[in-house]
């Protein structure tokens, strides 16, 4: 976080180059995952403070994203492909996961009679694995293929 309260996101190459990416006009980028092409993801708020999710393309470009009917937007990992899973709260707070394809089509998903479906990861056959809650205090894993 600088002196004026926006924090920054950056990317540091193994011979120490740090880049800061910070999206331009937002209080804040948070990356969260990285792939081996140097795609980053991860959230920015607006300037409301509305978490907004982003790709970040190896050579600079930032897009931003957010699934249908989505509030907070939270990635949480990308996969060699571009591919981003994570998830997002509705305007009741109801999170639900999603998967969003290179091409930046987002297919959302949810636990079965889940409360919440949080994912965790993805790999490179877009299989996502998380949890999801139903009712109060019960969790169960998942594992969602395509």
């Amino acid at each position: 976080m600088d002196a004026n309260g926006t924090y920054h996101g950056y990317v540091r190459t193994p011979d120490g180059t740090i880049t800061d990416f910070t999206k331009k006009d937002s209080s804040g980028t948070f990356p969260t995952s990285i792939n081996n092409n140097g795609e980053i993801t991860g959230s920015w708020w607006d300037d409301n403070l509305v978490t907004r999710g982003f790709v970040r393309t190896a050579s600079g470009k930032f897009r931003s994203f957010d699934p249908p009917g989505s509030v907070y937007t939270n990635p949480v990992a990308i996969n060699a492909v571009g591919a981003v899973t994570g998830w997002f709260a509705d305007s009741n707070w109801n999170q639900h996961g999603f998967l969003r394809t290179a091409d930046g089509a987002i297919k959302v998903f949810d636990g079965p009679n889940a409360a919440s479906t949080l994912p965790q990861s993805l790999n490179d056959s877009d299989v996502v694995t998380g949890w999801f809650i139903v009712g109060v205090n019960t969790y169960h894993g998942f594992i969602r293929t395509p």
